[in-house]
C-alpha cells in the first residue's frame, strides 16, 4: 500500500502548513467551516470600484461584501436548476378548467370595478 502524501495548505492567509494524511487534511478543513481562499484576478477597475464603494456604504469590508455577494448568488438557482427542480415535481392534476377560473375571476374583478366606479361618483357631492 502507498503512503499517503502530505498536503500543504494556506489557512487564512497565514503561511503554508503541511499536514500528515489526507484524514488530518479533512478534519482541519472542516474545523475551519471549509472556507476557501480564492484569489479574483484581472477585475475590471470599475467593477472593483463599484464593489469597494458598495462595501464602504454598509460598513463592511470589500472581501465580507463579495463574500455576502456571491452567497446571495447562489441561493438562488440557475434557469437549468430551477427547471430540473420543476420537471422533477408530479404533474398537477385538477378537473377545474384553467380557462373557466380566469373567466370567472375577470367577470368578478369587472363587477367589483361597475360598482366602485358607480358607487364612487354618487358620492362626489
Amino acid at each position: 500500500m502507498r503512503a499517503a502524501r502530505p498536503h500543504h495548505v494556506v489557512l487564512y492567509g497565514h503561511a503554508s502548513v503541511a499536514l500528515a494524511t489526507p484524514a488530518v487534511f479533512r478534519a482541519v478543513a472542516f474545523c475551519y467551516h471549509c472556507c476557501v481562499d480564492m484569489n479574483v484576478r484581472d477585475v475590471p477597475d470599475p467593477v472593483h470600484a463599484i464593489l469597494a464603494g458598495r462595501a464602504a456604504a454598509r460598513g463592511m469590508s470589500l472581501r465580507a461584501y463579495v463574500v455576502e455577494v456571491l452567497t446571495a448568488h447562489v441561493a438562488l438557482p440557475t434557469v437549468g436548476e430551477w427547471l430540473a427542480e420543476v420537471e422533477s415535481l408530479p404533474p398537477a392534476s385538477s378537473t377545474d378548467s384553467a380557462v373557466a377560473a380566469l373567466v370567472a375571476e375577470r367577470d368578478e374583478r369587472d363587477e367589483q370595478l361597475a360598482h366602485g366606479s358607480r358607487g364612487g361618483a354618487g358620492r362626489a357631492s
